[in-house]
């Protein structure tokens, strides 16, 4: 029996000409509505699928906020050796009122952060969240903190601290609408099918129906598949010349033989 439609060999296609292919083949079925049962079925069923393109769109090259979240560490390091620059001043200051809290302060903080700007990221969140422990648990310590006016500071820094947390989250969520590529075979596999299925339905009803007027969906839809198949052919063509053309310059590349 043959089809109505022009054949294309969907599984060679890119995955983003594939997701375009559905959405153009859909955008027929807006415009030229039918009221035969198994059509309306077809088409639903293929809308219902609808999710799959999202699996297939381009997986991000830099991950989401990653700029920001860059930027805001940077701001953490910065906060963190003024506040032992502070400390320093204070120190050297000698301020009577002082030497009490700073003899309570200083110890901590200098151990808790030292060699800080060498340390890997999770550690320096790890120095910077055991402060917020220490100045929970440690009333004697929070103390000596507030009377030094470094209590700025580490609110500053958990300000920063929560935001980098919600960029990161934000992150996440963003890679997992966005699957690993091994994920996505799989999926075009089932997208390829639902639109093979949806034609084949056509395919049946029209050839089993022939009293059926539905030629400008079987036109529409043969000039979708005709421009699917001429992006596939000039898809190909070009990685045959750019295949093409390394050969060349690997082998212009190659030195020649010598004489014996």
């Amino acid at each position: 029996m043959k089809s109505l439609f022009i054949t294309v060999r969907f599984d060679r296609m890119k995955n983003s000409d594939l997701n375009a292919m559905y959405y153009q083949l859909l955008s027929i079925t807006k415009f030229k509505k039918t009221t035969i049962p198994d059509l309306i079925s077809a088409i639903n069923r293929l809308e219902e699928h609808k999710p799959l393109t999202k699996v297939l769109e381009k997986k991000p090259r830099k991950q989401l906020h990653t700029v920001e979240i860059t930027k805001l560490r940077t701001a953490t390091d910065k906060l963190v050796a003024a506040m032992l620059f502070h400390i320093k001043a204070l120190s050297h200051a000698q301020f009577e009122e002082d030497k009490k809290s700073l003899l309570i302060v200083k110890g901590t903080l200098t151990k808790l952060f030292k060699n800080y700007n060498k340390k890997i990221i999770t550690e320096k969140a790890t120095n910077r969240y055991s402060l917020n422990s220490f100045l929970k648990y440690q009333s004697r310590f929070s103390a000596a903190v507030t009377e030094l006016g470094l209590m700025r500071f580490v609110n500053k820094l958990n300000e920063i601290d929560a935001e980098i947390d919600r960029l990161l989250e934000l992150q996440k969520i963003a890679q997992q609408q966005h699957p690993a590529p091994n994920t996505t075979q799989p999926t075009k596999e089932k997208l390829i099918g639902e639109i093979r299925f949806y034609l084949r339905t056509i395919d049946m009803y029209l050839l089993t129906h022939p009293e059926a007027d539905e030629k400008e969906i079987i036109n529409y839809t043969n000039n979708v598949l005709k421009m699917a198949r001429t992006q596939l052919r000039n898809t190909t063509t070009r990685r045959l010349r750019r295949k093409e053309k390394e050969d060349k310059e690997i082998t212009s590349e190659a030195p020649e033989a010598s004489e014996i």
